[in-house]
């Protein structure tokens, strides 16, 4: 049971795992995102990671409360949501929908490569 439930909240940490780096870099410029992406996530964990354990054990023994660990959670997750919250919308503006077959609104069109055909003279011909 209680792997099963380990199991559950990996799947579901792995899954919120792409969207949040993603937001990130793109909240960054290009020219910075690299190094400044890592210097965020070594940060965080260096701070978060390496005190989390003295944390803890420091507000179960100051406040006399088993549950501290679950309160200590609750108020990262809470501080994750305000940053998520706070955190400026990077796409571009949305466009009016495009009509089947015709390139988006400020997008170009593809441009598609054909390959050596019988009438261009280039074809091998086949007996």
């Amino acid at each position: 049971m209680l792997y099963g439930a380990c199991v559950l909240l990996g799947i579901f940490t792995g899954l919120t795992q792409g969207p949040v780096v993603a937001a990130l870099a793109e909240s960054l410029p290009r020219r910075a995102r690299a190094g400044t992406l890592s210097l965020v996530y070594a940060l965080a964990i260096a701070v978060f990671g390496g005190s989390t354990q003295f944390v803890i054990k420091w507000l179960q023994r100051e406040t006399g409360n088993a549950l501290a660990p679950g309160w200590y959670m609750l108020g990262a997750a809470l501080l994750g949501l305000l940053s998520m919250i706070l955190l400026r919308e990077s796409a571009p503006a949305r466009q009016a929908p495009a009509t089947a077959g015709a390139p988006a609104q400020g997008t170009r069109p593809l441009s598609v490569k054909t390959g050596p055909t019988p009438q261009s003279g280039r074809f091998p011909q086949q007996k």
